[in-house]
């Protein structure tokens, strides 16, 4: 990477079919799911509008349609753009499909994940470190940790067996559209995982770790926990 400049697009990973959340997606996407009278799509983006993001760009699958027209309706002052998949690509297929709407930088965040942080500290990491970097997390978020690091380097990523003692990927990353070549060649549907390999090979993942939780909504049991927070606090928590 050789633009040290704050990035300024947002890209919103919504890609998935969400079996996982069974009948709650069956009609609705799992970015619009209800979370009191908003949608779980604009508590996301209220930290990074309230953090200077404008530009946004969304990889939707199922149901995509409808998360297009709720863009559309709610947010036609920030500049958008949608990339629809009709198959399944997996995270980083995704990207791969998007990447001439990507700039040569940007914030990537998982369209299930709930996480209002910081995110110029992650930005300063990725500048200090020069590489595609993670935000992780000690908090217990329900998730087994997946990450192993040395200082701010990422040494190991297993999502499959977890790492004993490691850290949880929060779900967020400041990723150089450069580092795709990466996974040139590798069938769809490829993940995430994939390349963060490949970058841990040459030494270029890094991490800013934090003891923030997460919440995710990619179960009825986890909607169910992140609904239920929302309404104790009585707004998005910052």
């Amino acid at each position: 990477m050789t633009d040290r400049t704050r990035p300024s697009q947002v890209v919103v990973l919504a890609g998935g079919m969400a079996t996982r959340l069974g009948v709650l997606a069956r009609d609705t996407p799992k970015i619009l799911q209800p979370v009191g009278d908003r949608t779980f799509l604009d508590l996301m983006v209220e930290p990074l509008l309230r953090q200077g993001f404008r530009r946004f760009h969304f990889c939707v699958g199922h149901l995509g349609e409808q998360g297009a027209a709720h863009l559309d309706e709610n947010y036609r002052h920030l500049a958008t753009s949608i990339h629809h998949d009709p198959v399944q690509c997996g995270t980083a297929g995704a990207l791969r499909a998007s990447r001439n709407r990507l700039d040569e930088t940007f914030l990537m965040l998982l369209g299930d994940t709930f996480l209002p942080a910081d995110y110029d500290r992650l930005i300063a990491c990725w500048r200090r470190t020069r590489s595609t970097t993670l935000l992780v997390t000690s908090a217990a978020c329900g998730i087994r940790p997946n990450i192993a690091l040395a200082g701010e380097q990422v040494i190991r990523y297993n999502k499959t067996n977890g790492v004993a003692g490691g850290w949880v990927d929060a779900g967020v990353a400041v990723i150089g559209r450069e580092d795709l070549d990466l996974i040139d060649g590798v069938d769809d549907p490829v993940d995430l995982a994939v390349m963060h390999d490949r970058l841990i090979a040459r030494g270029s993942l890094s991490a800013l770790a934090t003891d923030l939780p997460f919440w995710d909504i990619g179960t009825p049991e986890s909607y169910a926990r992140f609904t239920a927070m929302i309404d104790d606090l009585g707004a998005a928590p910052c």
